[in-house]
């Protein structure tokens, strides 16, 4: 009864969902990249992911836990653990992630490692 499936919704619904939200919660099986895993962070949510989660090499563990897809288990601890990370260095670390996924900071990445020479 806890856990509800949300339709798509217009984006000013989701900015009150992420907003009324304490934990994130990505337990896919198989997913490419994942912007809602960013989107979540931005609106100050620790994340739970699956490692199949494309976004997850941006993390790391001061802003998110990964679990093994399938471990039901594992991802109810983690969710208990996501809702102790708010703090300080949370802020921090997630301040570090934005910064290293900026459009700016892409740009910057591309210029020094493709076309330096």
């Amino acid at each position: 009864k806890r856990v509800k499936i949300v339709p798509p919704l217009m984006p000013e619904k989701l900015i009150e969902l992420y907003q009324s939200a304490d934990v994130f919660v990505q337990p896919s099986i198989d997913e490419g990249f994942g912007m809602t895993v960013l989107e979540a962070l931005a609106y100050g949510l620790p994340l739970v992911v699956t490692e199949n989660v494309g976004a997850k090499d941006l993390l790391n563990s001061q802003v998110s836990i990964t679990v093994p897809i399938r471990n039901p288990e594992a991802l109810a601890i983690a969710i208990q653990k996501a809702l102790e990370m708010p703090s300080k260095v949370f802020d921090d670390a997630r301040r570090v992630v934005f910064n290293n996924v900026s459009w700016a900071g892409c740009a910057e990445r591309m210029l020094e490692s493709v076309y330096v020479s």
